[in-house]
């Protein structure tokens, strides 16, 4: 409309205000201060109502989405964040690219593995990321549920989107430097996770660990679970009501479908349907027709590879399907409750020669010789267990899942063998629940009769007063790995604990460094005074040590340096490791090899006074008297040293160690030594050849030549012939400036 209007323009009709058009016809008028609100209602369409996710446990939904930043320094670039819909927990892991197999290798490494996280169904966007061919192989291996949000809506996933704003935040507030985000970014998670959240009103840390830094464990568990949900619920609630009021939500406007999607399919083909949510539909004008358009490109679906063409398929066996039929291969199907410790599948069932309960599928025979509770011990579970947790009685599998876990777990050998038979350190995994369920099948006839009967099912145990934890989970996944588990198998990998050696020896052995340096669980440390084993070298006294041997000198040390070895021995032996005294390699001095050998035994029989609980984790080897050594001793391995700090050949301290092996043979199994492609028989003991011949090796051993060897001794000889010449050089220099 051109033309300037006029107070003969307007009129009032029924009470409106009207403007006069050309044609004669008349429209309603909008105030200015009116528009904005009448141009956003026209078009902004039709607003859903707000559903929000409901969950009732931890990890029944687990949202994930990817967050990009700037290159670190250490070539991190994206962060995958993964929290939990129930408890609010975060998880938040730096990453180098955002392929496919580095995010599927992430979400199950570090969210699944570390902790046993194992969620019920994984909400993602439909990034290439997590809609790709890996995430659904991983998906159906591990029995999780994946579903996605719709194109363009990142309301559908709000749990990941507000985590990912906050860690930001917290970032851009924490972070002086950019490129070193990612070494702050675990204290983000770790400050999220500790700060009650607003929709469950206490931490995710509380919630999924029932305990606090300063309280003791609390063993209400289904209690505190009630009260988060209740907490959720008006929250949810509250949230809905907001949502709906601020977009001016009405159902009567909207129409009848179900969710708040709709399925839209294009007209005249067969192409796969999307599911668009409400706020993102338009009507479509009068003014367009409805015939399709054909573009000349199309657009490949996300995360679906080729198509795979079936040639022929070959049918075995059917059978018909009635109302009777079992799926055994449905999750509802498969399950059965653990709910009392009457069951013999229950963690604390007491196998007393009970009989079989009566069952379809379940022989009754007679078990009354079947006791396992009153005859089994840690030591059948674990033979390297020392005393006396070896004698530890093992009445169920809870106390045999808690006695792996403990042994599996982080601590010196000592501090293992205290919480063994301490009842209140309660600790469990689901592998160590998958061992003991493994062992008892094994041993007891109860227990192995009852699990044929369940063969491929899913556990749903009742939960254990007093354990922290969810440990209906725990056992169902330990259920599951124990069906895969052959005991005989799993019994090797159990004993490896605690199974490394330490060698301690005197230098004049240096040679078995060469020899010893292929070994994967012996470690040889060489030393020329006993203040050399100061407590500082951690790597002396490492958790997972199980045997020292300490090799004595060939001579007597100087007088008061006998305090470091006291110190480290009690250091050993406060570990729990078991300490061997071996003679070392005899002098020209025997009654010097002798006093090395007295002195020892006195100095550390005087510390083991004070402590006679450590006395049976030593062996003593050592001469008893002069001219009493055992036949078997390494010292034979050797011949009499002339200089004692002189180097062994490195074939006279293969026999040396071949000898040790055959001395403590009752007592430890060793490692054989690799065998060495280059003999050093010809290597003379010591430091190097002073002879007038060619120094070092020599250039023609047993038949062939020394390439090495050849060209260096080429290099020296050039080099003295260029001296020889400078040296001539100057002579005649000189006897020019005389004359």
């Amino acid at each position: 409309m051109g033309r300037r209007l006029k107070v003969m323009d307007f009129l009032i009709e029924e009470g409106d205000l009207k403007i006069a058009l050309e044609d004669g016809s008349t429209v309603i008028v909008v105030p200015k201060s009116k528009r904005k609100e009448v141009f956003e209602e026209a078009h902004k369409g039709l607003v859903p109502p707000l559903e929000p996710f409901i969950t009732s446990k931890p990890f029944e939904i687990v949202c994930a989405d990817l967050l990009e930043m700037s290159m670190s320094t250490s070539g991190m670039k994206y962060v995958l964040v993964i929290i939990d819909h129930f408890s609010e927990w975060l998880g938040a892991y730096a990453l180098k690219d955002k392929t496919a197999a580095t995010v599927a290798t992430a979400i199950f490494q570090r969210w699944i593995c570390e902790n046993g996280r194992w969620p019920r169904q994984i909400h993602t966007d439909q990034g290439k990321e997590f809609v790709n061919n890996v995430i659904e192989e991983l998906a159906v291996v591990a029995g999780i549920k994946v579903s996605t949000t719709k194109g363009y809506n990142s309301r559908e996933n709000g749990v990941s989107e507000r985590a990912i704003g906050t860690i930001q935040r917290m970032l851009k507030k924490k972070v002086e430097l950019a490129d070193f985000w990612d070494a702050m970014l675990p204290n983000v998670v770790y400050a999220y996770n500790v700060t009650p959240h607003k929709a469950t009103g206490e931490s995710p840390f509380f919630l999924l660990m029932v305990l606090t830094r300063t309280s003791h464990p609390v063993c209400y568990l289904r209690l505190v679970r009630e009260k988060v949900k209740e907490h959720a619920d008006a929250y949810r609630e509250k949230m809905k009501r907001y949502y709906d009021e601020r977009h001016d939500v009405e159902n009567a406007r909207l129409p009848k479908v179900s969710d708040t999607s709709a399925l839209i399919t294009k007209i005249g083909t067969e192409e796969e349907t999307l599911r668009i949510q409400m706020d993102l539909l338009r009507v479509c004008p009068e003014e367009l027709c409805a015939e399709p358009t054909n573009p000349r490109t199309k657009r490949r679906p996300k995360g679906r590879g080729r198509g795979v063409g079936v040639g022929s398929v070959n049918v075995v066996r059917t059978f018909p399907a009635t109302s009777g039929t079992k799926l055994s291969h449905f999750s509802a199907d498969r399950e059965f409750d653990v709910l009392d410790e009457m069951n013999c599948l229950h963690a604390k069932f007491r196998c007393q020669g009970q009989k079989l309960p009566i069952l379809d599928g379940v022989p009754q025979i007679d078990l009354s010789a079947c006791n396992c509770s009153l005859r089994l011990t840690a030591g059948d579970m674990i033979p390297q267990l020392p005393q006396p947790a070896h004698s530890h009685g093992v009445e169920c599998v809870l106390e045999g899942a808690r006695i792996v876990a403990i042994w599996q777990g982080t601590g010196t050998l000592a501090e293992k063998i205290q919480w063994i038979l301490d009842p209140s350190r309660r600790r469990i995994t689901p592998r160590s629940v998958a061992l003991s369920y493994a062992f008892f099948q094994a041993q007891c006839l109860h227990i192995s009769v009852m699990s044929t009967t369940v063969t491929n099912g899913i556990m749903r145990h009742a939960p254990i007063m007093g354990w922290t934890g969810d440990t209906t989970r725990t056992f169902e996944l330990g259920w599951s790995m124990a069906t895969k588990i052959a005991w005989p198998t799993a019994r090797n990998s159990i004993g490896k604990e605690h199974r490394k050696v330490l060698l301690v020896i005197p230098d004049n052995l240096h040679r078995l460094k060469f020899a010893a340096s292929g070994l994967k669980d012996t470690k040889a440390f060489f030393y020329r005074q006993f203040r050399e084993l100061h407590l500082k070298k951690t790597d002396l006294f490492d958790d997972n040590l199980g045997h020292v041997i300490l090799v004595m000198p060939s001579v007597e040390p100087k007088p008061g340096s006998w305090l470091p070895l006291v110190h480290a021995v009690s250091m050993w032996l406060q570990c729990g490791t078991l300490v061997y005294l071996i003679a070392g390699p005899r002098s020209t001095d025997e009654n010097s090899w002798y006093r090395v050998c007295h002195q020892a035994r006195s100095h550390i029989n005087g510390f083991l006074e004070s402590h006679p609980e450590l006395l049976p984790q030593v062996v003593d080897k050592l001469p008893v008297e002069s001219g009493v050594v055992d036949p078997n001793s390494p010292c034979f391995a050797v011949a009499v040293l002339e200089d004692p700090n002189a180097w062994i050949a490195e074939r006279h301290a293969r026999m040396f160690y071949e000898y040790l092996t055959r001395q403590l043979a009752p007592f430890l199994i060793f490692e054989k030594l690799p065998s060495t492609s280059c003999p050093r028989s010809n290597v003379m003991t010591g430091a190097p050849s002073t002879s007038t011949g060619e120094r070092g090796y020599p250039a023609v051993k047993e038949g062939r030549v020394s390439k090495n060897c050849q060209r260096r001794r080429n290099q020296r000889k050039k080099r003295s012939e260029a001296r020889a010449a400078a040296r001539a050089m100057e002579a005649m220099k000189l006897g020019s400036k005389t004359e």
